[in-house]
């Protein structure tokens, strides 16, 4: 449904023709992980130390349900010349497969420290958590724009923005505090952080909830 919708019914509205652009979609029917290619791209050229990382931020389980994953930052970057072609989008729309109506989940993916998760003085004044939800919200607003993809949006029963986040800086390999040994003691707080793995959920406009998940928890469909 999602696919057929963003071919073929959604370009009209920005004036392109139907059936004019790609949907870069794919199915999983068992749990998958995603990532953020660029930025991990990014991440392996600075950090050496990251060098051997799975590139791996969001982890799904799918709990038995086909999930459709539409890149929707590559999707919107055909609409070139409208206003649909915002700056500030969300990487991925999540979907049952075929004509399953029930759950869509708008998401944004992060791999930042800690401290520019939350409001800093760093890239993102506000916070990398509020921007990937202003991203979500831009999104959603911009296929609001056209009736047929709108009703199909709204109507589903269960609306979510996810903002999937990982912090590079703890390590992939749980630290193991040693009996005696400060060094290792003080690399295991730090590896700890605030315990922001934690689910968090906010109410949003038009029934969308707002859900923060931290690597290595999954996300559970």
């Amino acid at each position: 449904m999602i696919e057929s919708l963003l071919k073929y019914a959604f370009p009209v509205e920005y004036g392109l023709p139907s059936g004019s652009v790609n949907v870069p979609i794919c199915r999983h029917n068992t749990s998958f992980a995603e990532s953020d290619e660029m930025a991990c791209n990014q991440c392996h050229a600075n950090r050496g130390s990251r060098s051997d990382c799975n590139v791996e931020i969001l982890k799904v389980d799918t709990n038995g349900v086909e999930v459709a994953v539409v890149r929707f930052e590559k999707y919107i970057e055909q609409f070139i010349g409208t206003n649909a072609n915002i700056a500030d989008r969300c990487d991925l729309i999540l979907t049952e497969s075929g004509m399953a109506h029930n759950k869509i989940v708008f998401c944004d993916l992060c791999c930042y420290e800690e401290k520019y998760v939350e409001p800093n003085k760093g890239k993102y004044p506000m916070g990398k958590r509020a921007k990937a939800r202003q991203q979500m919200e831009r999104s959603i607003d911009v296929l609001l724009k056209e009736s047929t993809t709108a009703v199909n949006l709204l109507t589903y029963p269960e609306k979510v923005c996810l903002f999937a986040w990982r912090d590079y800086d703890v390590p992939d390999t749980p630290v193991v505090g040693v009996h005696g040994n400060a060094r290792s003691n003080v690399q295991v707080f730090s590896s700890v952080r605030s315990n922001m793995a934690s689910q968090t959920t906010q109410r949003m406009e038009h029934g969308f909830t707002f859900v923060q998940v931290k690597y290595p928890s999954p996300y559970n469909w």
